[in-house]
């Protein structure tokens, strides 16, 4: 079920939360921060297209590849590889990837939390505050 992690952690990081860190706000350590991969300006539809087109790309597939295949291929390379492989192609559609402090509890109870996958238009990273990759989402100013 390897690909069902990546795809996972693919659907959330496009989202604006964590590729790698799942940190609850609980545990998040003063200053820990987490890669997020953003782009502006792009519908949540366009950037699950995007990121499904590179979880397959990264392997040398097509999305209408089976899972099967996918998951085949994912066997053949290591985690970083895979991710470092997303993220070029992604960098290649105009997204980029930052680290991102991660929000603690002050931060989900005094600013205000918007649910990625909710969201057409990400705002500009400038305005992120954090983000917080259990509750999926992040906390703009």
């Amino acid at each position: 079920m390897r690909s069902a992690i990546f795809l996972s952690a693919a659907l959330l990081s496009i989202s604006g939360c964590a590729v790698l860190d799942q940190i609850g706000p609980q545990a998040a350590p003063t200053g820990a921060v987490t890669p997020v991969t953003w782009k502006t300006e792009t519908s949540f539809d366009q950037r699950l297209a995007d990121q499904d087109e590179c979880v397959f790309a990264a392997v040398g597939l097509t999305p209408s590849a089976s899972e099967d295949e996918l998951i085949r291929r994912q066997e053949n390379i290591t985690d970083e590889q895979n991710i470092a492989a997303i993220n070029r192609c992604l960098a290649g559609k105009g997204y980029q990837v930052a680290n991102v402090r991660v929000c603690n509890s002050e931060d989900l109870s005094s600013g205000t939390f918007v649910t990625g996958s909710t969201v057409d238009n990400l705002p500009p990273l400038s305005r992120v505050r954090c983000v917080s990759p259990n509750e999926g989402g992040f906390v703009v100013v």
